[in-house]
């Protein structure tokens, strides 16, 4: 019953407890001690209370925590309230811990493009400064090459001039307010699976790596697709202006 309350034979338990629990509160409200039949219940306390004395009815139930490798439908999820108590509550739980794997790989994924655009726009716009202070079009063969390598520039650069140049930007101060949104919710997604991960529950465990898995399998390859795509593009584009 404390691993699976929904039974229908487990009703008599909870009134038991229920019982239990009244027991207890008269006998401490009279000066004694608590119910020597309310430790049957421990197991299935909530936590809500504030004493030692403070049991499960079949309102408060949350399953205990156990410290091995186990598998069972009702399990404790990151929140009090978030407790599948079936097989289909716990399916859909699988799914969701799935989801937080997937979610965080493609936030990490999209600020990995992020970072790409911003590198080769700002070495494309710093080639062509260059080419422009020149006067000739000898910036193109830069331009090419610093979009393709990804270099930051150089000459108006990203950061402050002078002795201010490990200042910001205003541009990058922009840029890094949207990466570290996006990675303070990929570290919070990776928190989550990592406290998932700590019940124990073998399914829950598998579905947090299956969530990573699948999140790398199926977008792992778009950094480098997409740093191959900008460049051909930029390549395209020399090509029309010669």
């Amino acid at each position: 019953c404390t691993a699976m309350p929904d039974m229908a034979a487990c009703e008599s338990y909870f009134n038991w407890c229920d019982a239990a629990v009244q027991v207890a509160q008269i006998s401490l409200a009279a000066g004694g001690t608590s119910s020597t039949l309310s430790r049957y219940c421990d197991g299935s306390w909530d936590g809500s209370g504030g004493g030692h004395d403070d049991h499960a009815t079949s309102r408060t139930y949350l399953p205990s925590m156990l410290m091995y490798f186990h598998q069972r439908w009702s399990e404790v999820v990151l929140w009090r309230e978030w407790v599948p108590t079936n097989q289909a509550g716990y399916v859909g739980t699988v799914f969701a811990i799935l989801g937080f794997g997937f979610v965080s790989v493609a936030l990490k994924t999209g600020r990995m493009v992020l970072s790409i655009t911003w590198s080769r726009q700002e070495a494309v716009a710093a080639a062509a400064a260059a080419a422009a202070a020149l006067g000739d079009g000898s910036g193109l063969a830069l331009r090419d090459e610093e979009a393709g390598s990804g270099a930051m520039p150089v000459a108006g650069g990203s950061g402050s001039p002078g002795g201010t140049w490990w200042l910001p930007s205003s541009r990058q101060m922009g840029q890094s307010v949207i990466k570290s949104l996006l990675l303070g919710l990929s570290v919070t997604l990776d928190y989550f699976n990592m406290l998932v991960a700590m019940t124990f529950n073998t399914g829950l465990f598998v579905a947090v790596v299956c969530g990573y898995v699948l999140g790398n399998l199926l977008l792992g390859h778009i950094p480098d697709n997409y740093a191959a795509h900008f460049k051909y593009r930029q390549r395209q584009q020399q090509q029309q202006q010669q």
